[in-house]
């Protein structure tokens, strides 16, 4: 019986570590900003609302899972995540009801 708590502890474990690690790399794809060469060779890079938006948030995500956070820091990036949120959803329901 201690065993499976032991292996299911683990796995728990592994299970939000490898989350952590894929929320990070989704983060940083989201958040980087679109890249293309142009016909004469340049790399041009264009950071788009979307990719402004996702940096935004990555960079909030980063802030709130950081170890060492007095309360005041850690109520500031809640409600700064709060206010960034209640904004979206705000011009949806607003583009929602104007149509």
């Amino acid at each position: 019986m201690a065993d499976r708590i032991v292996t299911l502890c683990i796995l728990q474990y592994c299970s939000q570590f490898r989350l952590d690690v894929v929320l990070a790399v989704i983060a940083e794809q989201t958040s980087s900003p679109k890249k293309w060469t142009t016909k004469d060779g340049r790399d041009m890079e264009l950071d788009t609302p979307h990719t402004l938006r996702a940096r935004q948030l990555r960079d909030i995500y980063n802030t709130i899972n950081m170890k060492h956070m007095t309360q005041d820091e850690r109520l500031d990036a809640l409600l700064t995540l709060k206010h960034t949120v209640q904004v979206k959803i705000f011009l949806a329901v607003h583009s929602i009801s104007s149509c």
